[in-house]
C-alpha cells in the first residue's frame, strides 16, 4: 500500500471563535480525516498543548499568548515549538495561511528539510488592512503602506513551491503584483445546511418582524467589512423600507453596534453564532444579505448566503463582486459608500423578483461551490507538487492557474 500524504497546515489567523479561516480548515479537516491515504494536522495558537484527534486527523494545539486587543486570537511566536511539532509529524507538505509571522516562524522550522511549502492567500492584507487603515492618516500613508504590503507580500510567497488562491479577481491581483506559481482553488460550503429549506418563520416572529423585511450582516464587527456605513444607513434604510435589522458576530466595533441596538428597536444583535444551524436558520430566514468587504479573496459568508437562497447587497470589488456579477445573485455598491448603501438597499427591496434573485445565487452556489470539489483538487495539487520536488522538477513547471473553473 502506498504511504499517505503527510500534510500539515499552520495558521496564527485561525480562530476558535469562527471566521472564514476557521470555517475552511475544519472543512478540510473533517473531509480528509477518514481517509487512509492522508495523514492530515492542524498546527493552531491555542491555550494549551495538546493533540486533538479526530477520526485519522489531529488538531496540534501550541499554548500561545493572546494578541493584545483582540481576545479571538493567540499569537504563536516560538520557532523551536513549531520545529518540534514538525519533527514529529514530518509532513510531505506544509499549508501556511498567516502572512505575517508565519511565514518567519515556518522558514526556520523548516530549514534543513525537504518539505514543499505552500501558502494560501486568505487576506487582501496590502490593500484590506495596509492601505486601509493608512488612509486614515492620509491617503499618501496608504498608498506608501500599501505598496509596503505587496513587496512583503513577494518577499514571502515567491519563497513558496506555490500559492493558493480562491478568486479569479485575487489571481490577477497576484500576478499583476509580481507572485507567480498561483495555483486556483476556489472554496466552498455546505450545501445542505445553508439552504433556503432552513427558513424559520419563528426567528422572524422573534424579532416581531411580521411581514417586515429582516435584513442580515453575519461579519466580524470590523471597519473593512464595512460595518460602520451600514450602522449609519439604518436610520434611512428603515425610514424607507420599515425593515428589522440583525447583526451576528464579534469584534472591535461592538460598542457602536451596541449603541444601536439599544437606541433603535427595529436592530437586534445576536452575538457570536457558534451553532452552524442557527447561522444557516437565520440566513435563509432573512430577506437580504449584507457582505460589504472589498477586500474578500473568497466571500465565505457571502456564498453561504447565496446557498441560503438570500439576495445579497456586496461590495463592488473583490470575490463578493465576482460572485454577484456572475450570478445575478444581488447588487453591488462601494465600500465606505453610505448613500450608494441606502439606495441599493432600498432598490433590491422594492424589486418584485427578489425570491427569483435569492433562487439565481442559490443555482450557482450549486453549481460551483463544493467542499468535496475543493478538497480533492487541493489534494491532486499536494500530490504534484510533492512529486515535483522528488523529481527535482523545476517550479515553473507547475499548472499554477485553473482559469475559468471557478466561472
Amino acid at each position: 500500500m502506498q504511504q499517505p500524504i503527510r500534510i500539515a497546515d499552520f495558521n496564527n489567523h485561525f480562530s476558535f471563535q469562527g471566521g472564514g479561516v476557521r470555517t475552511y480548515h475544519l472543512r478540510k479537516l473533517e473531509h480528509l480525516a477518514e481517509r487512509d491515504d492522508v495523514s492530515y494536522s492542524l498546527i493552531v495558537p491555542s491555550d494549551r498543548d495538546e493533540i486533538e484527534h479526530r477520526g485519522l486527523a489531529r488538531i496540534v494545539h501550541l499554548r500561545a499568548p493572546r494578541v493584545p486587543g483582540n481576545s479571538a486570537y493567540r499569537l504563536l511566536l516560538n520557532p523551536f515549538k513549531l520545529r518540534a511539532v514538525i519533527d514529529r509529524l514530518r509532513p510531505d507538505v506544509i499549508e501556511v495561511g498567516g502572512p505575517y509571522v508565519d511565514p518567519f516562524l515556518i522558514r526556520l522550522a523548516t530549514r534543513d528539510l525537504d518539505t514543499v511549502v505552500s501558502g494560501f492567500w486568505h487576506t487582501h492584507y496590502p490593500s484590506a488592512y495596509f492601505e486601509f487603515y493608512g488612509n486614515r492618516l492620509s491617503p499618501g500613508v496608504g498608498k506608501l503602506l500599501e505598496r509596503a504590503g505587496w513587496a512583503l507580500a513577494r518577499r514571502t510567497y515567491e519563497s513558496y513551491d506555490a500559492t493558493f488562491a480562491a478568486a479569479d479577481c485575487v489571481i490577477a491581483d497576484l500576478r499583476d503584483q509580481g507572485i507567480s506559481r498561483v495555483i486556483q482553488c476556489p472554496l466552498g460550503t455546505d450545501l445542505e445546511l445553508f439552504n433556503p429549506l432552513r427558513r424559520d418563520p419563528n426567528l422572524r416572529r422573534s424579532l416581531g418582524a411580521g411581514d417586515r423585511p429582516v435584513l442580515f450582516f453575519p461579519h466580524r464587527l470590523l471597519a473593512e467589512k464595512g460595518v460602520l456605513e451600514l450602522v449609519d444607513a439604518v436610520p434611512a434604510i428603515a425610514a424607507q423600507t420599515d425593515a428589522a435589522f440583525v447583526f451576528a458576530g464579534v469584534g472591535p466595533e461592538y460598542q457602536l453596534v451596541s449603541r444601536l441596538v439599544r437606541e433603535r428597536n427595529d436592530c437586534h444583535y445576536l452575538g457570536y453564532l457558534e451553532d452552524p444551524v442557527e447561522m444557516a436558520r437565520w440566513y435563509a430566514s432573512s430577506d437580504l444579505v449584507f457582505g460589504l468587504s472589498a477586500w474578500e479573496t473568497f466571500g465565505l459568508s457571502v456564498v453561504e448566503a447565496m446557498a441560503s437562497g438570500a439576495p445579497v447587497v456586496g461590495a463592488d470589488q473583490g470575490a463578493v463582486r465576482d460572485w454577484i456579477a456572475r450570478s445575478g445573485c444581488g447588487v453591488t455598491v462601494s465600500h465606505g459608500d453610505t448613500s450608494g448603501l441606502i439606495a441599493a438597499t432600498v432598490s433590491l427591496l422594492g424589486r418584485d423578483n427578489l425570491a427569483e434573485i435569492g433562487r439565481r445565487g442559490r443555482e450557482f452556489a450549486v453549481r460551483h461551490f463544493s467542499w468535496e470539489r475543493t478538497f480533492e483538487r487541493q489534494l491532486a495539487h499536494y500530490r504534484a507538487l510533492v512529486a515535483a520536488r522528488r523529481a527535482g522538477t523545476e517550479r515553473g513547471g507547475y499548472p499554477y492557474l485553473l482559469t475559468g473553473e471557478a466561472a
